[in-house]
């Protein structure tokens, strides 16, 4: 009984994810602050809100996730589940992403758990990063932790790789 209750904490976008026109679970949602959402993520050429759906879902791949986003920030559950997000989007919305909508987020007091190989950009806003090698956790700290004095050989191989490049 208690696991749908617990759905209705998270609002999550997966690498796979679904976008239906109609906002399923959302009632009285009133277009102004859609609008504003959708100039914010720069759709508002691409897609307009009817008052219960949005008129266009034919995007290109990283505009569905901003649109996904739209919905999920629509949603304002307390938890936000991000799995790759920023994979699609170029620079611009990459940055935007980790460095302006994460930490307001975060401030407003919601809890992000953001699954990202962006190392460079989670090791600027993440409080906590926890690493997995096949499933399997095998490092968790503070992003200086983590960065200055890994533990796990499989953390420190990963972080070699990833900072060479």
């Amino acid at each position: 009984a208690a696991l749908p209750s617990y759905r209705g904490l998270f609002s999550a976008i997966f690498a796979d994810f679904h976008l239906f026109r109609k906002l399923y679970g959302l009632y009285n949602v009133r277009g102004e602050p859609v609008q504003k959402l959708l100039t914010q993520f720069q759709l508002e050429h691409k897609t307009a809100f009817g008052g219960v759906h949005f008129t266009n879902i034919q995007l290109s791949t990283g505009q569905r996730k901003r649109l996904a986003l739209i919905v999920a920030l629509l949603e304002d559950r307390p938890i936000y589940v991000f799995d790759e997000w920023a994979a699609d989007q170029d620079l611009e919305f990459r940055r935007y992403f980790y460095e302006q909508l994460l930490p307001d987020l975060a401030a407003q007091g919601k809890t992000i758990v953001a699954v990202t190989h962006e190392m460079g950009f989670a090791r600027s806003v993440a409080n906590r990063m926890v690493l997995f090698d096949e499933g399997v956790i095998v490092e968790e700290g503070t992003p200086q932790q983590i960065f200055e004095a890994p533990q796990h050989d499989r953390t420190k191989l990963f972080l070699s790789q990833i900072l060479r490049h």
